[in-house]
This record gives structure tokens, C-alpha cells and sequence, in this order.
């Protein structure tokens, strides 16, 4: 089913073509007494779909088969980045060249 075969079917069911009232007249296959015309559908359904066309598809494909892979990859690379600068701008302070963990820390605060 495309986009357009949705878009028509919204259409013909807001218009009442779906399941037409039978008090009203409606048959459910002429959609009752006015038929399906524009008069009936709001205007966001008579603009074009910006999203609508092969390029689109395309990417819907691609995302359907390869996005859970680009989301694991990212996180990867995430966590190796993350791993790699965890002590980026640690001072190193060798606790035992000092009688206290307080000078230890002083120390480090001063580099």
C-alpha cells in the first residue's frame, strides 16, 4: 500500500464511503446520497504531501533495515569516546607521598 493509496482511502472513509449510514441513506459503497468530494475533506488533506515520493520511500527502506544497526554503532562509539576521555584532565596524585588523603588533595588542586 503507498502513500497515495492511504491518502485515498482517509479520504474516502472521512467522506463516509466506510460503512455508510444506512438512516441517511448510504449504501457504505457511494459513501450515501453526496458521494466523495472535496467539499467534505478538510484542507490539510487537499495539499500535497511534502513527504510523499520515491525519495522518501527510499529512506523509510533504509532506516527500516539498517536503523537498529547505526543506533548500536553509535553507541559503540559513544561508550569508546567515553571511555577514552574519562580522565581526560585528571591530575594524578600519589597518596602516599603525603601523611593525609586533605594534602594529597590540596596537591592535586594546586597542579
Amino acid at each position: 500500500m503507498t502513500t497515495g493509496d492511504r491518502r485515498a482511502g482517509l479520504a474516502f472513509a472521512f467522506a463516509g464511503g466506510a460503512g455508510g449510514d444506512e438512516a441517511t441513506g448510504g449504501d457504505g459503497a457511494t459513501g450515501g446520497g453526496d458521494g466523495m468530494n472535496s467539499d467534505n475533506l478538510p484542507p490539510e488533506m487537499l495539499e500535497k504531501d511534502p513527504w510523499e515520493g520515491e525519495t522518501f520511500e527510499k529512506l523509510g527502506d533504509a532506516v527500516k533495515n539498517w536503523g537498529l544497526f547505526i543506533v548500536v554503532f553509535m553507541a559503540v562509539g559513544a561508550g569508546v569516546v567515553a571511555a577514552n576521555t574519562y580522565n581526560d584532565g585528571a591530575a594524578f596524585v600519589d597518596f602516599q607521598d603525603y601523611d593525609s588523603p586533605d594534602q594529597a588533595v590540596a596537591a592535586a588542586l594546586k597542579k
